[in-house]
């Protein structure tokens, strides 16, 4: 039977996911501040006509964002249960960062977008990737799952 963490364990670890989760979350938020400073003609209100050739292109990105975002609560959902099945804070925490990584393609995909192809709507996809990244916020009911598990199989204090 493990022996339980203390209660300022338990927090010391949920307040290092807060900060990587917000971390990466304000790193997407600053690709809007990247494309204002080399793109600001995109903040305006004209919009010009897209070419042709690129909605190809921005289909495929439309596709891949959206994948990557369904693929991160995916990988969120499997290492919170792998996390507490083995006890292991650590599981949680990479399938934390991985998920957030995976949120972070749709900004990345929304970037490139706009850069590239001058897409005036590519801050709908680094929303996309900011909200998914917003609901991934790390409970403190997760890392104490993570915790301490006693020998019956069932979480005590939660």
């Amino acid at each position: 039977m493990k022996e339980p963490q203390n209660t300022a364990g338990v927090a010391g670890i949920h307040q290092t996911l807060i900060i990587l989760w917000g971390a990466l979350v304000v790193s997407q938020l600053l690709f809007l501040v990247i494309a204002y400073f080399v793109k600001p003609e995109l903040f305006t209100l004209e919009r010009g006509p897209l070419e042709a050739e690129s909605l190809p292109m921005l289909a495929l990105f439309a596709a891949v964002a959206i994948v990557a975002v369904v693929i991160s609560f995916v990988i969120r959902s499997r290492s919170s249960k792998l996390s507490e099945a083995n006890q292991s804070p650590l599981i949680l925490q990479s399938g934390l960062i991985t998920a957030l990584a995976c949120c972070e393609i749709s900004s990345l995909l929304g970037l490139v977008a706009a850069f590239a192809f001058n897409y005036p709507y590519f801050y709908f996809w680094i929303a996309l990737g900011v909200v998914a990244a917003v609901l991934h916020f790390p409970r403190f009911s997760e890392v104490l799952a993570t915790s301490y598990k006693s020998a019956l199989g069932t979480n005590d204090g939660i």
